[in-house]
This record gives structure tokens, C-alpha cells and sequence, in this order.
């Protein structure tokens, strides 16, 4: 009985030697496995943290990028601005110059006009004069049978705001003719003789 009671007792020793040797290894093996769990997390946050600098340097480049641009794009505006209001300056100055050459080119063309006119004038004065005048008495008596005793080349008459001119007024005794030069006489200059140049022609007469 004793014999019995010791061999289980040995194996009862043997049993909890075993169960604390494997709860050894069991621990060892768990500390093990929190080490390196706690490693994996320790690098786990590593990574994360490197993940978040280098996101974080994304992030910080896209705004420097995205200033740069700002400022390159209002650099840009001011630029063109600027062109703009050179633009516009130019085109005003030339528009200007423009104005003053076609007002110069005016003036140039009106005292042309003027000049040409004025020959014109100089031109048929001097047909009445050489031409028609002495020429007209001739003429009067020859068709007209009678003898002009008053010859008045370019007579002026003005009666109140009116006034007309007169190239050549020949005057008999009963009888009074009007010679109007005209370069292209048309029926307008009939029908102004007819309206305004008779009753001046009146006046004269009366006056006579």
C-alpha cells in the first residue's frame, strides 16, 4: 500500500513538473508573441507615421504649388492689364493722329475747293469782263434793235437782308437786259433769276 501510494505520488510530481513546464513554455511563448506583436504595432506606427510625414509633405508641396501659381497667374493678370491699357492708349493715340490727318486732309481739301472756286470765279470774271461785256451791246442792237445808254457790269443791289449780284445789266430806253454768267446753268439758276434777281432788277430800274 505504501509502495502504491508513493508511485502516485511520483507521478502526480511528474504530472505538475510537466504542467509548470509547459506553463513556462506557454508563458515564453506568449511573451514571445506580445513582443513581437508589440514590434509589428512599433513598426506598424513607423510606417503609419512616415505615411502620414509623406502625405503630410504632399499635402504642404500641392499648396506651395497651388500659391505659385496664384502668384504666377497674378503676375500674369497685371501683365496683361498692362498690355491692355497700352492697347488702348495706342489705339487712342492713333486714332487721334487719325482724326488729325483726315482734319488735316479736310482742310487741305476744302482750301483746294476754295482755291478752285476762286479761279473759277477769277475765270468767269474775266469772261465777263474780256468776253461777254464788250460783246453784249453788239448783240443787243443787232437783235434786239436798240441802243443800250447804260452798261453796268457786276452791279450790286441789297434791299433789306437780301442781296443779289448782277455779272452785266444793260439799260434802253424801254427795254432793260441781264446777262448771268454760269459755268453749268441749269433750270434751279432760271427759276432764281425768275424769283430773286427781277425785283432787284426792278429796283434798279425805278432807281434809274
Amino acid at each position: 500500500m505504501q509502495m502504491i501510494l508513493e508511485s502516485r505520488v511520483n507521478r502526480l510530481e511528474n504530472l505538475m513538473a510537466e504542467v509548470i513546464e509547459l506553463h513556462r513554455e506557454f508563458t515564453h511563448e506568449m511573451s514571445a508573441m506580445k513582443a513581437e506583436a508589440a514590434e509589428r504595432d512599433r513598426k506598424d506606427k513607423e510606417a503609419q507615421a512616415e505615411r502620414d510625414l509623406k502625405f503630410e509633405e504632399h499635402i504642404r508641396q500641392e499648396k506651395d504649388e497651388r500659391k505659385a501659381f496664384r502668384q504666377e497667374m497674378r503676375v500674369m493678370e497685371a501683365r496683361f492689364e498692362e498690355w491692355l491699357k497700352k492697347d488702348k492708349e495706342t489705339q487712342q493715340e492713333q486714332a487721334r493722329k487719325d482724326k488729325e490727318e483726315r482734319e488735316k486732309e479736310r482742310k487741305e481739301l476744302v482750301a483746294m475747293i476754295n482755291k478752285s472756286r476762286a479761279d473759277t470765279t477769277k475765270q468767269l470774271g474775266t469772261l465777263v469782263e474780256d468776253i461777254i461785256a464788250p460783246g453784249a451791246p453788239p448783240l443787243i442792237r443787232q437783235y434786239f434793235k436798240c441802243e443800250p445808254d447804260d452798261f453796268r457790269p457786276r452791279i450790286k443791289k441789297r434791299k433789306g437782308h437780301l442781296s443779289c449780284e448782277v455779272d452785266l445789266l444793260l439799260i434802253c430806253e424801254d427795254k432793260a437786259f441781264m446777262i448771268e454768267v454760269k459755268s453749268k446753268p441749269d433750270d434751279n439758276d432760271v427759276d432764281d433769276i425768275l424769283k430773286n434777281y427781277l425785283p432787284f432788277l426792278k429796283s434798279v430800274l425805278v432807281s434809274k
